[in-house]
């Protein structure tokens, strides 16, 4: 059965629906708590949003059902709190880390207030300061580490733009004349005496520089970066700062990075850097978010942000104040309260959700802690540390070919959409190595929203063909994890002391220590059962079941097991009719 993590959901997240905007969705959350939205501001649309939106962690429209706006009905955030705690399976992160992740899934105007910011203003911020930061922010990183295993910090980055011919005498400002004036719309340039003989600048010749660079987890820390732009009443200047070495290795420095559209971001970084007076930066390896999402498989139509909002972690998310009135180069200290939020719980945002997806992967794919780490003889968390490197390396420098992507109807054509690019930038013929490698150990066990006969020989046997492609796909510094052999002794610890799934015949005698096995108990019925699920009722199901004499959870089961397309229809009955779904509720999570 092919595993998938969010399909379309058609009339609610679609491309030309209205149904879920930014826009509907900030009104209504605003609406709902008696407030009025008028022609506001970023920052006084900010405060009443979070004010709004403080007293629940998820404000629900009422003309939206609640199945199409989370079509699980439980956000993904909590499907995985519910899934870690089970005993068998992978420590990381912790229980503890994700109820401190669910409680603080929301907005909140006082954030900043509970995060540890640290703020670099080129051109201001010392080199010394600049050193320490650069410590601490590594600090920071290996205690994001040691919470769960990933090598990718989150990034957000927030442009100015401006037209090329500003960047032009940024460019060639000196020393002496430092200040340059910037413009951020046609109309300040026609207002502009100085430029008044300059041709208006088509939409080509609008550039994007970084205004503002924020990387961290908004949960415990944070790096600011904004560069030197001050205001005075003839509007916006750009005061080129002299290079500073340490600035310089920071950046060179950086760690891998997921966020959105980052591929864009860097390249803005890379490309305007050294005429902003910067310096020459080439940025650490970078990951796409999307590229993730597709990875795990989510497809087109609930990929924009507001509905991954809703759907991973349970929240609304405001997107109309984040260009905080085209102020987004302050300093972050200088910010409005309610505007810090906004940008921190973007940063959150980014980090949850990628740390969600990987979460999400792991469980397809390598879903039993025990095998994975006995074939490799290693703990979890150096397990999980190559784990995160295999995603890195397989992530970077892939993207979702968009038409590809948006007519995909299976897992495989959603993996087959992701590719490299070419000298020209346009996607290469075929897919990378690693996209190949993981087809083919996707899809062979239960994701965390769309089950299978959930039989726990199935994932740990599966593990074994795991462990040979990935021994196919190395990644420095972890070849050693793949060095062992599938020996005969091995084979019994993943089938828990048993040869082969012959030896699990139920008509076979009970071993004295037959209960340290897993065996089928020879008075299990295995009568075959029948429902006409046309004709559905709870009357005619425990008929059934008492014909085939089964037990109901039993009974149930064994029908879900050979009825694999057929749960989703009785789901479907269990939301129209609650007193079906109450007695099906004890075995909703085997189904």
């Amino acid at each position: 059965m092919t595993g998938t993590l969010v399909k379309n959901v058609e009339g609610v997240y679609s491309p030309r629906s209205d149904k879920v905007n930014c826009q509907s969705i900030v009104q209504y959350v605003i609406e709902a708590a008696g407030l009025s939205v008028d022609s506001l501001g970023d920052q006084d649309l900010a405060e009443k949003f979070i004010d709004a939106a403080a007293g629940s962690d998820a404000v629900i429209p009422a003309h939206i059902p609640r199945h199409k706006l989370i079509p699980f009905g439980t956000p993904i955030l909590d499907l995985v709190r519910a899934h870690l705690q089970k005993p068998d399976t992978w420590k990381y992160p912790s229980s503890k880390v994700l109820a401190e992740w669910a409680a603080n899934r929301g907005m909140d105007k006082d954030a900043a207030d509970r995060v540890a910011v640290r703020s670099i203003d080129v051109g201001v911020t010392s080199p010394r300061d600049i050193e320490n930061i650069h410590s601490w922010m590594k600090r920071m990183i290996q205690e994001d580490e040691n919470v769960m295993p990933l090598g990718m910090t989150a990034i957000c980055i927030k442009p100015l733009r401006i037209p090329s011919s500003d960047l032009q005498r940024i460019n060639n400002a000196t020393r002496k004349n430092p200040a340059v004036t910037l413009h951020t719309s046609e109309e300040q340039l026609r207002q502009d005496k100085d430029a008044k003989d300059e041709t208006t600048p088509t939409k080509n010749d609008w550039v994007s520089i970084p205004a503002h660079i924020l990387i961290g987890n908004r949960h415990s820390w944070a790096l600011s970066i904004t560069i030197p732009i001050i205001e005075e009443a003839k509007g916006l200047f750009y005061v080129k700062p002299l290079p500073q070495k340490e600035l310089v290795s920071l950046l060179n420095n950086f760690p891998a990075v997921i966020g959105i559209d980052t591929k864009d971001d860097i390249n803005m970084i890379e490309s305007t850097a050294p005429q902003l007076g910067i310096g020459t930066v080439y940025l650490n390896r970078f990951v796409e978010i999307e590229t993730v999402m597709v990875m795990c498989g989510w497809f087109h139509r609930s990929q924009s942000r507001i509905a991954v909002s809703y759907i991973m972690l349970g929240t609304p998310l405001n997107r109309l104040s984040l260009t905080a009135d085209q102020r987004l180069w302050r300093s972050f200290e200088a910010l409005p309260r309610a505007l810090k939020a906004l940008l921190l719980f973007d940063l959150k945002w980014i980090h949850f959700i990628s740390r969600l997806l990987v979460i999400c992967l792991r469980k397809e794919v390598i879903p039993d802690p025990d095998v994975m780490c006995t074939l490799s003889d290693c703990r979890q968390k150096e397990y999980l540390t190559w784990w995160g490197q295999w995603i890195l390396f397989t992530a970077t420098s892939v993207f979702p070919d968009c038409a590809k992507v948006i007519s995909a109807t299976t897992r495989k054509e959603l993996l087959d959409s992701l590719r490299g690019l070419g000298e020209d930038a346009s996607p290469l013929p075929s897919p990378p190595r690693r996209i190949v490698a993981l087809q083919s150990v996707t899809a062979q066990s239960a994701t965390l929203t769309e089950g299978g006969a959930r039989f726990l020989h199935i994932e740990r046997e599966w593990a074994l063909q795991s462990f040979q492609v990935f021994r196919q796909q190395a990644v420095p510094g972890f070849t050693h994890l793949f060095d062992g052999e599938v020996t005969d002794i091995v084979m019994l610890r993943v089938r828990f002391g048993q040869s082969g799934f012959r030896t699990l015949d139920h008509r076979r005698r009970l071993h004295p220590r037959a209960k340290y096995y897993l065996n089928l108990h020879p008075s299990l019925p295995l009568k075959k059962v029948e429902i006409d699920m046309g004709k559905f009722s709870l009357s005619q199901l425990l008929s059934v079941l008492k014909q085939a004499r089964h037990s109901f959870n039993e009974g149930m089961l064994e029908w879900g097991r050979t009825n694999l397309p057929l749960i989703d229809e009785l789901f479907e009955i269990c939301r129209k009719d609650p007193v079906i779904a109450k007695k099906v509720r004890a075995i909703y999570e085997p189904l």
